[in-house]
């Protein structure tokens, strides 16, 4: 695990990249995209812990998101969680892990929480997180992050640029999935035929992002309205 130790005094300086374009962890970090991308390799019981906190661009709090690597995985969220709390699934097995933090407004307030592609926390009005507190602070622009002194987890980080906006013209009207827009390159989408009692998707049910609506595939998505239906 690569740490970069700072004094008082030092608070910018030059960071050496990680290939991939990543960066190192050093604050204060100009953040102008969203959504955040971590990378860890911080293993399960090292008492390691990533903290980080999200401000708007003139430096008013927005909130904190922590994860602890105890014995048993957990997370925190202000204003949301109280305390420490153990991951609603488990997370993958590998050392190295990316985590990537999206902040969605589309519809009310949803943070969603990604570790190698994997959705390990998907947290909304609706859900655990309500409030005066989460409404106000969480609906604000994230444009800066700080990573806290005690955080020893973090290694690099990087802002993602959403890269596909929705499906292609020709699969919509036959083809839907629920995966919410936009999502980045290499995110995995799952199809279905709009109507599947009377029709049957006889190409790849998974496709993958690759760019705008471009997707990549072994055998292109197809409803047959004459294929049979099986059920296991």
């Amino acid at each position: 695990m690569v740490r970069i130790l700072l004094t008082s005094i030092l608070l910018v300086g030059i960071a050496a990249a990680d290939p991939g374009n990543w960066t190192a962890v050093f604050p204060y970090i100009d953040l102008e995209t969203v959504p955040l991308e971590i990378k860890t390799d911080s293993t399960i019981g090292s008492g390691d812990r990533v903290w980080v906190e999200f401000y708007t661009s003139d430096y008013s709090y927005v909130g904190d998101f922590g994860i602890y690597f105890s014995s048993t995985p957990r997370y925190y969220i202000s204003d949301c969680t109280s305390s420490w709390t153990d991951f609603p699934v488990s997370l993958p097995s590998d050392v190295e892990k990316v985590w990537r933090i999206t902040l969605n407004r589309n519809s009310g307030i949803r943070l969603l929480i990604h570790c190698n592609n994997v959705e390990v926390l998907n947290m909304s009005d609706n859900t655990y997180c309500s409030g005066s507190s989460w409404s106000t602070y969480w609906n604000m622009n994230v444009e800066r992050v700080w990573f806290y002194y005690y955080d020893t987890a973090s290694d690099y980080y990087r802002a993602v640029h959403s890269d596909c906006s929705g499906l292609p013209a020709e699969w919509r009207t036959k083809l839907e999935t629920t995966t919410q827009f936009p999502v980045i390159s290499g995110t995995v989408v799952e199809l279905t035929c709009s109507d599947p009692e009377t029709s049957l998707n006889v190409g790849s049910s998974h496709v993958t992002c690759t760019s705008d609506t471009i997707f990549s595939y072994e055998i292109e998505p197809r409803c047959s309205a004459g294929a049979t239906r099986r059920y296991f």
